[in-house]
């Protein structure tokens, strides 16, 4: 398989948290499928979870080659937990007609963090 795309975002936990206080729970259904907003509330911290699933989001697009567009939307994009504690992508909508047209086959996913920063990288192959 050839790489088809990459892309990698930071998300700093705090300036989140900010931003979220200030916005409410609009910013959650914005970025978030109602599946995993279901998972955020379920969460023991709810903002680190936030951060990480926006930082993939964020990198997801990156990889895709579209960064902010009106044909992909953040729920477009959705993080799925794997039974390994990790987590994989599953995309919706305009993100799964990019992908396909990009010749997309698989994702790979993949988080680090450090004093309150994540982040996230992802690997298009087709």
């Amino acid at each position: 398989m050839a790489i088809v795309g990459i892309g990698i975002d930071l998300v700093e936990a705090e300036r989140l948290a900010r931003f979220v206080g200030n916005r409410g729970p609009e910013f959650e259904r914005w970025t978030c499928t109602p599946a995993e907003i279901g998972r955020l509330d379920r969460a023991p911290d709810r903002i680190a979870a936030l951060a990480a699933w926006f930082a993939a989001k964020e990198a997801c697009l990156k990889a895709l080659g579209t960064g902010s567009s009106t044909e992909v939307s953040l729920r477009d994009i959705e993080v799925v937990p794997d039974k390994h504690g990790g987590a994989s992508l599953r995309l919706h909508g305009g993100a799964k007609r990019l992908a396909r047209a990009r010749g997309v086959a698989s994702m790979q996913l993949t988080f680090s963090d450090a004093e309150g920063v994540v982040a996230a990288f992802v690997v298009l192959e087709g």
